[in-house]
């Protein structure tokens, strides 16, 4: 008698990332649009290619939507460098349990299990980098309330990345942003691996009611 599995009622996948690009170490978390999300079994998201794996828990919010954490570490492979683009996948099945008992497997697969592969494959791609370390802006003040250029740099060893072109208009908001403090963010421009330019903020707070105030300038290449 043969065997039937009947997986879902219909097929999951992914049509967009957001963010698409993330540091190497971590610590955020992505939004994946998709259909076909259930809160039944076991969402997860992985990265990168056969040999070089890295998986995460997701957390589905609606058929449509589903946050997947960032892998805490990823290791490069060895033929590679970063900035590095690799495939990302979503699954609601454990590949490690057999679909039809829910046994483990142990040892050789049967032939009959051997090919089930519950990751998607959309072609969506997912970029890792080091995070840049910034070493100067200029200038370094500026009037509440003013809007001009400040420049800002980075360790060579850490360069900036060139964001990768949004793939739909909703992505419109994915890029360089830049953060002055409680005074607003603004969009960054990539120049080179070591410079972008951010422009100071319009801001609905008093210049009156700000003496003197220093803020972080904090850069996020993902948005």
């Amino acid at each position: 008698r043969q065997r039937q599995m009947c997986i879902r009622d219909s097929p999951y996948g992914i049509y967009d990332v957001d963010p698409n690009s993330g540091p190497v170490n971590g610590k955020h978390q992505i939004m994946i649009y998709g259909n076909g999300f259930t809160r039944d079994g076991k969402p997860m998201c992985r990265f990168g290619i056969p040999g070089s794996y890295a998986t995460s828990d997701g957390v589905v919010l609606s058929k449509d939507r589903m946050l997947c954490n960032a892998p805490k570490t990823f290791d490069v492979p060895k033929v590679s460098e970063l900035p590095l683009a690799v495939p990302l996948s979503i699954s609601f099945f454990d590949e490690n349990v057999n679909p039809w008992t829910g046994a483990k497997f142990k040892g050789r697969l049967l032939q009959s299990e051997a090919h089930f592969d519950p990751w998607t494959k959309s072609g969506e791609i997912y970029r890792f980098y080091l995070q840049p370390v910034i070493v100067r802006i200029d200038p370094n003040t500026a009037k509440v309330g003013e809007i001009i250029d400040v420049y800002v740099f980075a360790d060579p060893k850490t360069p900036f990345i060139e964001p990768i072109a949004p793939a739909t208009s909703s992505d419109a908001e994915i890029g360089i942003k830049c953060k002055f403090g409680r005074f607003g963010t603004t969009i960054g421009v990539y120049l080179n691996k070591t410079t972008i330019r951010c422009v100071t903020p319009h801001t609905k707070i008093d210049p009156d009611d700000v003496i003197k105030e220093v803020v972080n300038l904090e850069v996020a290449m993902n948005g």
